[in-house]
């Protein structure tokens, strides 16, 4: 769990995309809009471990289908988060 939540606070600071991942689940009502701004509203240090934790339960509760964290560092820095929702996917990446 650990290495995911540095994994979204790495792309979250390099690619700024928190505000698309949650609207994203908004879209796909796996959360409401109130959720994302209350997470949004707290200290940002809390939000990587507040989204991780949101799609490790959506993922368990089959609401989405997978989640997928890949992190490298050597030789370059890459990031790739993928959400894949019962309709729709959401994939952001950094340095790919």
């Amino acid at each position: 769990m650990k290495n995911k939540i540095s994994c979204l606070n790495q792309l979250f600071r390099l690619t700024g995309c928190k505000s698309g991942l949650l609207t994203f689940l908004v879209d796909n009502k796996l959360i409401s809009d109130a959720s994302m701004k209350m997470i949004l509203m707290e200290d940002h240090n809390y939000h990587a471990p507040q989204i991780c934790t949101l799609l490790d339960q959506l993922q368990k509760d089959e609401k989405i289908q997978m989640v997928s964290y890949e992190w490298t560092l050597l030789p370059e820095e890459k990031i790739v988060l993928t959400v894949v929702g019962l309709k729709d996917k959401y994939e952001v990446s950094y340095g790919v």
